[in-house]
């Protein structure tokens, strides 16, 4: 705030200064003129003339010695400058009565010393000045024996107060304009300062978040000088404002109010900065703010992003009115505010996205779970740390079973359904610490930390299968799930090589191999057959690339009357180093290699060039089942390569036969249906695989154009102990004899089992009881006998 008007006289120290300066040179040119008179009188006095020289020279080198203006800006300053003023009005009278009459000349002295001080005094000096310049003169006149005339005596007092009265109106002018000069400076000064305060508010407040740009507002509009301030944002859709920040004296003491009400109501309705004083009268709703006593208020609108968000009132209680610099920067602040607010905005939106890209880059987006990343970052400190404390930690590895069957069958939403249901479960069952984390896909990692024995992490395995076991419900949907898991653990002091998630993934394949739905610890045994299936991969890709596997074929028998009615190809691999390979080895590494695609295609080849060989041979046409993975027979170009085979190999379509496994079924009726569709328009046939191996695959046989189903091995092997089973049996046949879809028991090994399925009307047996796969020439060789008699076990 600007400081208080100056006094009277401190206003007119410069031009007393200068006055000073003047009066010091008239006196010496005054005792020079008296010293001429003196010595110019006649007769002519030595004496007279030496003396006076003498005293007149002392008293200018006197004058001229004195600290004037050092003594003018002491304490004691206007009394030193009434005392030169009385001496100056002294000196000349004594001037007049030493050279009367011919010193009644230098009256006009009186005058000088009236305008040249007088000017700078308060009217009260002014006329004692007078009256002692009056009471000087008559004392003259007096000593002359009132020689003059009365008009000339009269004549000179009145020009003695017209002297006084120019003196007076100098003064008033010179204060006027020393005044104005004076507040010009002040309001400047005060300007700058105060835009100094707001520039500084600014640098301060472009570095803050929004909750502290609020305070800076309000305590920067304090350094401006005003009593009271307060930051009120406003509200649109509740139609009030809240006191979002005060400082000194409440302005608004409601800390959410009305959006009419108060100044900042007032700054809403106009959209302008407001300015309240007791000259321009307060409305109502800002009588509040009067009787907090404010003389006056300043309003100012916040804008931010060319959007009104409230206003910054400020005030005084000792003032009438603000000065127009005051509602200047005020206005420059809530200018500033604004912009502080929407960068702050801004910087907590970029903060804010920052943050969820970090949380993204180490998270996953779908179950907000840690992903691989930052589950490896946590795995590398836990090392460092048992290595160092010597704690041990456990990984354990899952892998969701029949997830992709789930995420093709019922689409990918239900399938990121499951994964989100999933995570939510598993993070139910782990400790305070554990880390969760999706590794990938259907993968999920646990970190366990400070293990008090290998159980503890056995015991985590057992609680996150037991966490699957009810089924889950996506979109309406029953959905039942398993997991394999491998568990590892690491204790010091252990190898710097050590991976315990690698040893986890292995143990998790391991698991995978024994049947699922469990979990397995891993052994250093394990790193060998890890090892092995690397190198199968990649052997595999070469065999496939060099033509090193072969179809072996299998009859199938109808038994009624013995003949071969259809064969199933079955892939066999021979290799240099390793001789024969068994498929159940060979085909999982294709699956997880991402080579079934291409083993099915060359076993689709394969198989229909064979078929023709036999024909063109002169054997009876055969059909032929050739298995295909899930995957491909789903794949949209798979209808594409069945057109180009038929027409590349001429084999009939209705003598090929596609199989897949039951669990193909489970969960892709709709991608499979319409495949098999597409696959019965083109009149190939579609059977079902291993059916009746607890997949619960029967509803969906109604979904899906199905020309056959193949008994599990499993429950054909246990026909000769298990009468269940042969019930079991005999309701499929009786269900797909219902649907008019054929029926076939595959892995039939002993008589006994094959007078069983004669006993409940099977109609088609497969099995080693009649033959075991046997190389394409070995096959013709039965194709040319008559029947295929039962071998005895």
């Amino acid at each position: 705030m600007s400081s208080p008007p100056q006094r009277f006289p401190e206003l007119l120290v410069p031009f007393r200064e200068r006055a000073l300066r003047v009066g010091v040179l008239a006196r010496i040119l005054l005792l020079a003129i008296i010293a001429v008179a003196l010595v110019s009188r006649r007769p002519f006095d030595v004496r007279l003339t030496a003396v006076t020289a003498l005293v007149i020279a002392n008293l200018a080198y006197l004058i001229t010695r004195v600290p004037w203006l050092d003594l003018l800006h002491r304490p004691s300053g206007t009394r030193w400058l009434y005392t030169w003023s009385v001496l100056d009005i002294v000196l000349v009278t004594l001037g007049i009565a030493l050279l009367r009459p011919d010193g009644s000349e230098l009256f006009v002295l009186y005058a000088l010393a009236m305008v040249l001080f007088a000017a700078t005094y308060p009217p009260r000096g002014q006329a004692a000045l007078l009256a002692l310049a009056s009471a000087c003169y008559l004392s003259v006149v007096a000593l002359d024996g009132w020689e003059n005339s009365p008009a000339e005596t009269f004549v000179r007092l009145g020009g003695l107060a017209l002297v006084a009265y120019v003196a007076n109106f100098l003064s008033r002018e010179l204060l006027a304009e020393t005044a104005a000069h004076g507040a010009a400076r002040r309001e400047s000064e005060s300007r700058a300062g105060m835009l100094a305060a707001v520039a500084s508010a600014a640098r301060t407040m472009s570095t803050l978040d929004p909750s502290e740009v609020l305070g800076t507002v309000v305590d920067s509009a304090g350094e401006l000088g005003f009593d009271g301030s307060s930051l009120c944002l406003f509200d649109e859709a509740s139609d009030t404002w809240r006191l979002a920040h005060s400082r000194g004296v409440e302005s608004e003491p409601a800390s959410v109010r009305p959006l009419d009400s108060g100044a900042a109501g007032l700054v809403h309705a106009r959209r302008a900065t407001v300015v309240l004083d007791r000259h321009s009268g307060w409305p109502l709703t800002v009588r509040s703010a009067l009787d907090a006593g404010f003389r006056f208020l300043i309003a100012c609108p916040v804008w931010s992003g060319g959007e009104l968000v409230g206003a910054l009132v400020a005030g005084s209680v000792e003032r009438d009115r603000p000065y127009p610099h005051e509602v200047e920067c005020l206005d420059l602040l809530a200018a500033h505010t604004g912009a502080a607010l929407n960068n702050a905005r801004l910087y907590a939106e970029r903060r804010a996205f920052e943050a969820r890209l970090a949380h993204q880059a180490f998270h996953d987006t779908l179950t907000g779970l840690p992903n691989r990343a930052l589950f490896l970052d946590r795995l590398e400190q836990s090392l460092a740390r048992t290595r160092r404390d010597g704690e041990p930690l456990g990984v354990l590895f899952m892998d969701l079973d029949r997830f992709k069957a789930v995420n093709d069958g019922l689409g990918h939403d239900r399938g990121d359904e499951l994964l989100a249901a999933v995570s939510m479960r598993l993070q139910a069952q782990l400790r305070p610490g554990d880390t969760l984390a999706r590794y990938g896909g259907d993968e999920f990692t646990v970190l366990l930390e400070k293990l008090r024995s290998d159980a503890d992490g056995i015991d985590v395995a057992d609680r996150l299968l037991r966490a699957l076991d009810d089924p889950f419900t996506l979109s309406g949907h029953q959905v039942k799930i398993t997991a394999s898991i491998g568990v590892s653990f690491a204790k010091a002091p252990f190898a710097d090589d050590l991976d315990p998630l690698r040893e986890a993934d292995q143990a998790m394949y391991r698991a995978k191999e024994r049947g699922k739905g469990r979990w397995e610890v891993f052994r250093s045994e394990m790193n060998a057959q890890a090892v092995r299936r690397v190198e199968l991969e990649g052997e595999l890709r070469a065999a496939l690339d060099r033509g090193e596997l072969r179809l072996h074929y299998q009859p199938m028998v109808d038994l009624a009357t013995g003949t071969i009615v259809a064969v199933e190809a079955l892939a066999r691999w021979r290799h240099p180093a390793r001789g024969d390979v068994d498929p159940s080895e060979f085909v999982p590494v294709a699956q997880r290699a991402g080579l079934v695609a291409r083993l099915g295609t060359w076993a689709l080849d394969e198989a229909c060039r064979q078929a023709q060989a036999w024909e063109q041979e002169g054997l009876a046409p055969v059909a032929v089942a050739v298995n295909v993975a899930p995957d491909h027979l789903v794949a949209p170009d798979f209808p594409e390569q069945l057109e180009r085979l038929l027409a590349r190999t001429g084999m009939a379509p209705e003598r090929l036969t596609l199989e897949t496994s039951e669990e193909a079924v489970i969960g892709r009726s709709a991608p499979l249906a319409e495949a098999a569709a597409v696959i019965d328009r083109m009149g190939i046939g579609l059977a079902i695989d291993d059916f009746g191996r607890g997949y619960s695959a029967l509803r969906e046989l109604k979904r899906i154009p199905v020309h056959a189903v193949k008994i599990d091995r499993l429950l054909v092997q246990s026909l000769d102990h298990d009468p269940a089973d042969l019930a079991l049996v005999r309701s499929l046949m009786l269900l797909a004899g219902e649907l008019h879809i054929a029926v076939a028991a595959q892995g039939v090994e002993t008589t006994g089992q094959l007078d069983r399925l004669r006993a409940i009307g099977c109609p088609v047996a497969q099995g080693f009881v009649f033959s075991p796969p046997v190389s394409a020439a070995a096959l013709a060789d039965l194709l040319k006998a008559p029947s295929m008699p039962a071998r005895s076990p």
